[in-house]
């Protein structure tokens, strides 16, 4: 299996029996969301180049916030938890009429899996159910290459719908998604066309997660960040603080917050002027601000909660460091590299993190600080040391951006892989959206 990539003509020429493909299906559990960061920006970018697209989703979000920059996606995309139920067996009674054997063979298959647990009897029924209808849907929009992001549910239904549509698919594999691979989303990585994973380690863990998957079937693809947008920002706004630090986030258990308070506290008594400003929702968000009132933080530690993508990049061009020190545990180390630490790259801002997974990939002394379980002091010290050294933050900001650009913009992986894909794309160009 090979593919070559044809400077001359602008298109992706796929060999070893692979035909090329010219319609792209995206398949996503929720969409779009907060978490969803990535998979939304790659899908705008994809739209740039000119890519021939159907977003699907399971289910959409509870209402809510939705990023401004993503709102435009949520008309675009198909979400089959809102096809009327008639609908939905009409759907069936046309695949059945149309391709017996295979509505069949793939119904008897998912069932065998359930042995005599009902639990698995009722979640297999549901992914053929809905997999039926999602292949109903590629059918009727001439779709031929399903790309799914996440390795649980969707993964399930999307196997089901390449099955019965008789079309390849691939999957975006997170590294959350390696801590509980159950057996029918192990069966639809085994069948993927491709299978992406964000670093080396978590391509490494998947081989050992499931046995007979070909090495040739799994590609790392990097996360890409827009540098476009993400830039940085030229001359300091004024702030009544010396120094500003930002730390993004969901305010979540193991995110290394309560240390970082902690951190703050030091650097609070050794008369360091700074500002820290703290972004992001989630449910520690009281116990962090009854924390930070006990360390009389309050002049010094601010908590904005959920901020659109405008007003982070507001924020992140008034701060002269990055903070970041999660812990070192089981989830941190499979989440791969975090979005706003390369968001924050990109704008040229030096980094502080820790050594889990993925982020080694990325920061390392040139660009920032990487720290093994540093202590609330240690971590410290190292703010205070870049925070008085003006001409080495500069440094490490400037070769971060750099890096950013070389090996993480959201237009180079986002060509990676419909070329990958075999998918054909224009020229960069306006959103139609």
């Amino acid at each position: 299996m090979f593919l070559i990539y044809n400077e001359k003509q602008k298109q992706p020429l796929v060999g070893d029996g692979i035909e090329q493909r010219k319609t792209l299906a995206y398949l996503f559990y929720h969409f779009p969301r907060y978490t969803e960061t990535y998979a939304y920006r790659e899908v705008l970018q994809l739209d740039k180049l000119g890519v021939n697209m159907a977003l699907f989703a399971l289910r959409r979000d509870p209402p809510g916030p939705v990023p401004n920059e993503a709102v435009q996606l949520l008309e675009k995309t198909n979400y089959l938890q809102l096809v009327p139920f008639i609908r939905k067996v009409m759907h069936h009674a046309a695949m059945l009429m149309r391709h017996p054997f295979r509505y069949f063979g793939v119904l008897f298959k998912q069932m065998l899996w359930s042995g005599d647990v009902p639990l698995w009897f009722w979640r297999n029924w549901h992914t053929f159910w809905v997999g039926v209808i999602l292949a109903r849907k590629l059918q009727q929009k001439g779709l031929n290459h399903l790309h799914i992001h996440h390795a649980q549910k969707a993964a399930s239904v999307g196997y089901v719908a390449s099955q019965i549509a008789r079309i390849p698919f691939s999957i975006m594999l997170y590294g959350k998604d390696l801590l509980s691979l159950k057996r029918d989303s192990r069966y639809a990585i085994r069948h993927a066309r491709w299978v992406f994973c964000f670093h080396e380690t978590h391509k490494e863990t998947l081989f050992d997660l499931v046995p007979g998957l070909g090495k040739e079937q799994v590609r790392v693809l990097h996360p890409g960040v827009d540098a476009n947008v993400f830039q940085p920002v030229s001359g300091k706004k004024e702030s009544l603080f010396q120094f500003r630090l930002i730390t993004v986030t969901q305010l979540e258990p193991n995110r290394g917050l309560e240390d970082l308070l902690k951190t703050y506290k030091i650097l609070d008594s050794r008369d360091i002027d700074f500002e820290a400003i703290i972004i992001g929702e989630g449910p520690e968000r009281r116990k962090l601000q009854d924390q930070a009132n006990r360390l009389r933080l309050n002049h010094r530690v601010r908590f904005t909660g959920a901020r659109r993508m405008e007003e982070i990049i507001e924020s992140m061009g008034r701060a002269d460091l990055f903070v970041l020190p999660l812990p070192k545990t089981r989830e941190n180390d499979y989440e791969g590299i975090p979005m706003a630490l390369l968001e924050a790259m990109a704008m040229g801002i030096p980094v502080i993190t820790t050594e889990i997974e993925g982020i080694r990939d990325v920061v390392d002394e040139s660009t920032g600080r990487v720290l093994k379980e540093p202590t609330p002091i240690e971590l410290a010290d190292v703010v205070e040391e870049l925070l008085l050294k003006e001409t080495l933050r500069e440094r490490l900001g400037r070769r971060a951006r750099r890096r950013i650009e070389k090996q993480y913009h959201l237009q180079e992986t986002s060509l990676q892989l419909v070329q990958m894909l075999g998918v054909e794309y224009e020229e960069l160009k306006k959103s139609r959206y």
